[in-house]
């Protein structure tokens, strides 16, 4: 009879132990997730003006003219349609019209 107890006894300090790790790692999750996005809302924040930040970023906007020349310049172009739609103008049209939906995809 006592094996039985310190076999519960032993599973019930396994599992309690389990259920803080699990505990301590959603913790440590959720902050990670409210300091990044702590971090984006000030980087959002800072920026004055669109028009700024677009002049102030170009250097950082050659990589993703490598991956769009990659990727989707085969299908897309500015001002005509291809095999996909032209993409200028695209914010104003359809479900992209609400930016939140153009970042989210």
């Amino acid at each position: 009879m006592n094996q039985v107890r310190y076999l519960f006894l032993a599973i019930f300090i396994l599992l309690a132990g389990w259920s803080l790790y699990w505990i301590g790692e959603q913790v440590f999750l959720t902050e990670q997730r409210s300091a990044a996005l702590t971090s984006v809302k000030t980087a959002a924040a800072s920026t004055a003006t669109p028009g700024t930040a677009a002049k102030a970023t170009a250097p950082a906007a050659a990589p993703g003219k490598g991956i769009f020349q990659q990727n989707c310049a085969a299908c897309h172009a500015l001002d005509k349609d291809m095999t996909g739609p032209a993409l200028r103008g695209l914010t104003s049209r359809g479900p992209w019209a609400d930016r939140k939906k153009l970042y989210a995809w």
